[in-house]
């Protein structure tokens, strides 16, 4: 696995300099935006939409639905899975109070403000 995503990584950094060298060089003035902005902003954001859209048809909403992804093992696997989940999750949950129910267990739960401090140290003291 360490091998595939070393070479992986080598051959992502390789063909995204051709291509940008070959935006940069191509598009400078295009439609009034400078090179720079292209590959940052046009590039990125229409295959992100791409792909997002195309994630609709191709992810399945449930285990339960047909699919390429999982073998029918898998399927009854994660169907037994999410219904112990929701019997857990349901006995362990006090009686949900009405409006910000969900805000007062996000603030008291130690893994979002784990999560918290991890965000804050990723940005502030590593760049």
């Amino acid at each position: 696995m360490d091998a595939t995503s070393f070479c992986g990584n080598s051959i992502s950094y390789t063909f995204s300099t051709l291509a940008a060298s070959g935006i940069l060089a191509g598009l400078e003035g295009t439609l009034g935006v400078p090179a720079w902005r292209w590959p940052f902003f046009f590039v990125e954001g229409t295959l992100t939409i791409v792909i997002a859209v195309s994630a609709i048809w191709i992810l399945p909403d449930f285990p339960s639905t047909p699919s390429v992804w999982l073998s029918p093992a898998e399927q009854t696997l994660a169907i037994q899975r999410m219904e112990e989940e929701t019997v857990i999750g349901n006995e362990n949950q006090p009686k949900s109070i009405e409006g910000f129910s969900g805000l007062l267990y996000a603030l008291v739960d130690w893994r979002v403000w784990w999560l918290g401090a991890a965000l804050f140290h990723t940005r502030f003291f590593i760049m």
